[in-house]
């Protein structure tokens, strides 16, 4: 029987352990997964885990949920994939608010967005369902042994530590929400600023929000809600984007099939036009709207304190901005894994992706260099012990893998990866539903 350990327990990680469960039912071999958080399912989109504060709206329909797109590929054989699909819809978003009484009233609103704690308690329902109970942890260090991982977990309560032992290791979540340019009252984090806005604090005078995503779009709707005299965003594009949504769009990102057909810099301009620092729509009309909000284009290079509060100073056009407040929304690192490691899975890390190890934990180019070497299983090509990075995985195998966009189809690509044979396809065998206890 294989082990997969998976740190965060998000939707995608959720999407996995569902997966397995329904599989398992069904008598196929999936491995015994466990999943480490030390805040508990969902906690990314709840107050608790410092992106936000639940209230604002997710931008991924909630359809695209944990078996989206319901074309399970795991067996090879349509009837039992299809049994899955017919599985997985029974955890669907549909069938949480059928089950919590809130469908009929959800489709007479107009199926609107829901709200981030919202979506959270839909991971949590979906938990319960399978049995997912994470171990309430911290990983503290990862290291490769042989072919599998040894992985030194702190308990949340206790501090107490343990090592936890695997055959494969799965890495999600957006890294840590407390970074910001300066040690500064002034200065904020997206973790500062949501705990403020948990403590009734009320903003005014000039804002800076540095970033031009989701993570910046939810502090901005938040801030025009306050008695500010202004909000100046800085991102490196031109003005804030918005994601087309269009049908061939999104079609990239549920069908990876097209995809893994484009060259590498249609790839790359296709993730920065629809992925990476973009805005809903909703969020970019709302913003569009208040006369405050004004946008500068450049790279924030440093924030530096002045005489009557900080001083951002961007690279392109060269200005510096003196504001009240600066907020370092710059979102997710996606290379933030890299000091779980140790100096073994580091070293082998690096040498997958065509780097030298001896350059340093993030040498540059480290994470194109991942991104490059991700296999159809979502793990990285050249070490022995089996990591898989689905937020990495977008350039190599498809967009949708590194957000909310196919967790369906993720969940076949990492589980057929891990027990299926060669064409990653999984047969009847052994079976256990793998719930994380």
């Amino acid at each position: 029987m294989s082990t997969l350990t998976i740190v965060g327990a998000g939707p995608k990680a959720v999407a996995v352990a569902a997966k397995a469960h329904v599989a398992g039912r069904l008598g196929l071999e999936v491995p015994e997964i466990t999943v480490i958080d030390p805040h508990g399912v969902g906690a990314h989109w709840l107050a608790a885990g410092g992106w936000t504060d639940g209230r604002h709206r997710l931008g991924t329909l909630p359809e695209k949920d944990v078996g989206f797109p319901y074309r399970t590929e795991l067996t090879g054989d349509r009837d039992t994939d299809t049994r899955i699909d017919r599985g997985m819809a029974e955890l669907s978003w549909a069938s949480h608010l059928i089950d919590t009484g809130a469908y009929s009233a959800w489709i007479d609103r107009g199926r609107p967005q829901p709200m981030h704690c919202e979506w959270a308690t839909y991971l949590r329902w979906v938990s319960e369902r399978i049995g997912l109970n994470p171990v309430s942890g911290r990983v503290t260090n990862a290291e490769t042994s042989g072919s599998g991982w040894r992985i030194r977990v702190e308990d949340t309560i206790s501090g107490d530590a343990r090592i936890l032992t695997s055959d494969s290791l799965m890495l999600t979540g957006p890294g840590t929400s407390e970074r910001r340019f300066l040690q500064d009252g002034n200065v904020l984090s997206v973790a500062g600023f949501w705990a403020r806005i948990a403590s009734d604090a009320r903003f005014t005078g000039r804002i800076c929000v540095v970033g031009g995503g989701e993570t910046a779009a939810s502090i901005i709707e938040e801030l025009t809600s306050h008695r500010v005299a202004e909000i100046i965003t800085v991102a490196p594009t031109a003005c804030l984007l918005s994601r087309g949504e269009n049908f061939q769009e999104n079609a990239l990102y549920t069908d990876p099939d097209v995809w893994i057909t484009l060259d590498a810099p249609t790839r790359r301009a296709m993730l920065s036009r629809t992925d990476r620092g973009v805005l809903s729509l909703q969020s970019l009309d709302l913003i569009g709207r208040d006369g405050r909000c004004r946008h500068v284009m450049g790279s924030v290079s440093s924030v530096t304190a002045g005489a009557t509060g900080p001083v951002v100073h961007v690279d392109n056009p060269g200005d510096s901005i003196a504001v009240d407040t600066v907020i370092d929304a710059r979102g997710a690192d996606p290379a933030w894994f890299i000091g779980l490691l140790g100096d073994r899975a580091r070293t082998q890390l690096a040498t997958a992706a065509g780097v030298d190890p001896g350059e340093g934990a993030k040498p540059v180019g480290l994470v194109a260099g991942i991104e490059g070497s991700i296999r159809r299983d979502l793990t990285v090509d050249g070490m022995e012990s089996k990591l898989v990075l689905p937020t990495l995985a977008g350039f190599n195998q498809g967009p949708g893998f590194g957000n909310l966009s196919c967790l369906g189809l993720l969940a076949d690509r990492i589980l057929g990866g891990i027990s299926g044979d060669a064409d990653g396809l999984v047969t009847v065998g052994r079976a256990t539903t793998g719930s994380g206890a």
